[in-house]
């Protein structure tokens, strides 16, 4: 080989060697194909104003394989209306090959847009590991028409209903939102807090009542005897009632702690008419036991497959959790080995536990992730499962994390806070008893562990803190994160202490002692920046949460008939909820003896200012070993023990109907309208109200109403002193005038009457309208009369003025025949002159 080719040689295989790297990653062992995209570009609105948000849509028309892929790199050329360029991105797409950004024009003009996709290999498993070489393409320049000023447009919202309203609620009202509520953990003596309720009611305006149970005064031999009620420890309402969701309450119809080996029953009834949907026992599927209902659950499960709420009944047994479909009671899942712990709801409505061990670990348990973490929730492999909550299972069981945290806290979990903090102590295990037996003493210690996302299990403080003198039962009463407090509630002081929940610092307290009697019975909640406290006191006490100082206090005494209460000049009350700005309140005991203390209150209280919305004597009360009464919708649901009836208190639909007479009169002359307005709620229909109200139970002034209720649902005296409601009367004439002619007011029957005196002769259309009150939606009726007028001459009939035409054309006729003979005659007469 001579010198020149051994030199050519020498390059060639170096430029060889050069290339081979570059090649390698383009071998691929599975086959390599080309495919050609299409890549697009959309905008919504166009066109707009200058300075407007407009959605761009991009991406290829090809998806991916699963959803945690993406297309990577895609940029967006824009083109200005002075001709400047600017890129947008790089972006990452979804599965589905698009994606989105907003783009806010600053030019008036037209800009052009324009998606760029880059080159690019995927390999898809699920066709053998088949790669596939993606080749690079733009879409079509879209032109982008950006004006001085465009007028926004958006969607109108349905305004929030004036009328009467009912479940279900049309998707698209979403402004509605703010009226509608649920009832979805039922509590006991715990007054909870209720920041979405707007719609509570102002007065105690009753839709329906139903019997639970055979209830009320004996009678007979038995005197004043009542049939039982539950309290104490048989509470017939149990635990698990209600709950409320979608306008539907759920409740156990048998007590609370009747023996497993009985059958028990749920019902579902309509929230505003009381209509029975369905009674079946709820079966846990692993033991063929009949269960009690728990509590209710609204998950809102929004992933790339599947998005919108979705509920449940919980009827739980220990630590096995059993799930049904609240429109039919029938199973649907259920879960075993769920953990104990501090249960909350999270932001998405799904249960969640913090479990503090003392060896050294926190864990929050999602109830959401023991079924599926993304895609479809529950899907049709899921239903009729059980799940294991263990950590050895899919998605660890539902364990969303386990932590290190210091070891040997004292005491344990007493609130969380989702994604916030999670606070300990030890004053559950201590008493003044032990105290004083030296069994435990000061210092008592609280502590908290930070949960926020990344800062997991970081201890915020475990501190000692040393209480007043004198051996005193300490307890953690209330916590509220919006406040950043937390209080602890000494019995033997009376009083409370507070303390800042980020440091664990005593920041104000003792509280000045509230009444004797809170010593054996105490109900509390923090709402509104103040802590109210109410209980066996018969006081309702109102807090600062920044300083601790009172606010107000009103004591609870006597009823129009006096207190039966036999240890108390005041009521033993429960705190049954706080909502709308406003504290329901019912007098409850542990043990109520027969007879049963008569006029025993039920009120709304002002969380402001303190003072009483309404109050109705005699009515109702709470059970103390049972469920309280719950709120959605602005309806109230409760059981009474009184009559062992469930009740629902909201404000409800009227019925106005309006007559004239006479139908037909001359002007100048009267009529006189009548008519009624009725209440028309669904309780009024019962066959022994109806009966005893044949024409109709009347609508009654906000100031009647609490006496009236009572005579038309409970059989108390009519009262003498009742007042109806205020109609308007309006009229439409003849010459299509508006007015309105006058009020008036119903009497106690329901019934109105006025006398007018028609201006115009012609039809007149009557109107009569109630506009509704606090206990009352508004109705209306119509109504019409006739009136002539005798000093006008009344056009003729039809059949005068057919008689009319059938001489009036003869005649003329006749009379013009006559002047052509008269004028032919002349005519003749004056040619033989001629």
């Amino acid at each position: 080989m001579t010198y020149k080719k051994a030199h050519v040689f020498l390059v060639t295989l170096l430029i060889i060697s050069l290339t081979i790297p570059l090649s390698l990653p383009l071998v691929k062992s599975a086959p390599v194909h080309h495919k050609a995209t299409f890549a697009y570009i959309g905008a919504t609105p166009n066109p707009l104003g200058v300075g407007q948000e407009t959605l761009i849509h991009i991406g290829i028309t090809d998806e991916l394989e699963l959803v945690q892929y993406g297309w990577q790199g895609l940029t967006i050329t824009v083109t200005r209306p002075d001709n400047t360029t600017t890129t947008l991105g790089p972006f990452k797409t979804d599965a589905t090959g698009g994606t989105g950004t907003v783009f806010i024009p600053d030019q008036i003009g037209t800009y052009y847009l324009q998606t760029n996709f880059p080159a690019q290999w995927f390999n898809w498993t699920s066709s053998g590991g088949a790669d596939i070489f993606y080749e690079a393409s733009t879409s079509e320049k879209l032109a982008l028409n950006v004006t001085e000023s465009q007028p926004t447009q958006f969607y109108q919202g349905i305004p929030l209903p004036t009328d009467y309203w009912t479940r279900p609620i049309n998707n698209q009202f979403r402004d509605w939102y703010t009226i509608a509520g649920n009832w979805l953990q039922p509590t006991r003596n715990e007054g909870p807090f209720v920041p979405f309720e707007q719609n509570a009611p102002d007065t105690a305006h009753i839709l329906w009542a139903k019997p639970l149970t055979v209830g009320g005064l004996v009678g007979g031999a038995y005197e004043t005897e009542g049939y039982e009620h539950g309290d104490a420890y048989e509470g017939l309402w149990g635990n698990g009632s209600p709950v409320i969701m979608g306008g539907i309450v759920y409740y156990n119809n048998d007590k609370d702690l009747g023996s497993n080996r009985t059958e028990r029953t749920v019902s579902a009834v309509d929230q505003r008419t009381g209509e029975e949907l369905w009674t079946r026992s709820l079966i846990d599927p692993a033991t063929g036991v009949t269960l009690s209902l728990t509590c209710g659950q609204i998950l809102t499960w929004n992933s790339y497959n599947y998005q919108g709420a979705k509920s449940y009944l919980w009827a739980n047994s220990g630590s096995t959790w059993n799930a049904f479909d609240p429109y039919t009671g029938r199973w649907e899942y259920s879960i075993s080995n769920v953990p104990s712990g501090t249960q909350i709801r999270g932001p998405n409505g799904e249960f969640l536990i913090y479990t503090y061990n003392r060896n050294g670990y926190l864990t929050l348990w999602n109830s959401t992730r023991v079924v599926s973490t993304d895609g479809s929730f529950l899907y049709s492999t899921g239903l009729g499962t059980t799940f294991r909550a263990t950590p050895d299972q899919p998605r660890n069981g539902g364990y969303q994390f386990n932590v290190t945290v210091p070891a040997g806290l004292p005491g344990t979990t007493v609130a969380a806070y989702s994604d916030e903090i999670v606070l300990g102590n030890d004053l559950q295990s201590r008493t003044a008893t032990s105290n004083i037996l030296g069994l435990t003493g000061s210092p008592w210690n609280f502590w908290a562990i930070n949960v926020k996302s990344g800062q997991e299990g970081t201890l915020m403080y475990n501190r000692a803190w040393n209480p007043p003198a004198g051996n005193l039962s300490l307890t953690f009463e209330k916590s509220s994160l919006a406040d950043n407090v937390f209080t602890v509630w000494s019995k033997e002081l009376r009083g409370r202490i507070g303390f800042n929940m980020k440091t664990g610092e005593q920041i104000w307290g003792p509280t000045e002692p509230e009444y004797y009697m809170q010593t054996f019975g105490l109900q509390s909640n923090m709402a509104y920046g103040k802590l109210y406290s109410t209980g066996y006191g018969g006081h309702l006490y109102a807090y600062d949460l920044k300083t601790g100082n009172r606010l107000w206090d009103i004591k609870i005494d006597e009823g129009y008939g006096g207190t039966e209460v036999l240890w108390s000049s005041n009521w033993p009350m429960a705190l049954m909820f706080i909502a709308d700005g406003k504290i329901y309140m019912a007098h409850s005991e542990h043990s109520a003896i027969q007879p049963l203390p008569r006029d025993a209150p039920f009120m709304a209280v002002n969380a402001t200012d303190g003072n009483v919305i309404f109050r109705i004597n005699g009515a109702f009360k709470q059970p103390r070993w049972a469920g309280q009464a719950g709120i959605a919708d602005g309806i109230i649901t409760l059981f009474n023990p009184y009559d062992n009836q469930i009740y629902s208190i909201g404000k409800g639909p009227s019925k106005t109907a309006v007559t004239a007479s006479p139908k037909v009169m001359s002007l100048g002359n009267a009529i006189l309208i009548e008519g009624t307005v009725l209440d028309n709620a669904a309780g009024t229909n019962n066959v022994n109200i109806a009966t005893r109200f044949p024409n109709g139970v009347a609508a009654v002034s906000d100031a009647s109403m609490n006496e009236y209720m009572k005579h038309v649902y409970m059989q108390f005296p009519a009262p003498t002193d009742t007042t109806g409601v205020q109609v308007t009367l309006s009229i439409l004439d003849s010459n299509n005038n508006y007015k309105v002619i006058g009020t008036t007011t119903t009497d106690a029957n329901g019934k109105f009457s006025y006398m007018w005196e028609p201006e115009i002769a012609g039809t007149t259309t009557i109107y009569a309208t109630f506009s509704g009150t606090g206990g009352y939606y508004g109705s209306t009726a119509e109504t019409a009369v006739g009136v002539t007028d005798q000093n006008q001459t009344p056009a003729p009939t039809t059949a005068q003025q057919l008689m009319i035409e059938a001489y009036f054309v003869p005649a003329v006729a006749a009379i013009i025949v006559a002047i052509l003979l008269v004028g032919l005659a002349l005519a003749i007469f004056l040619k033989k002159r001629v």
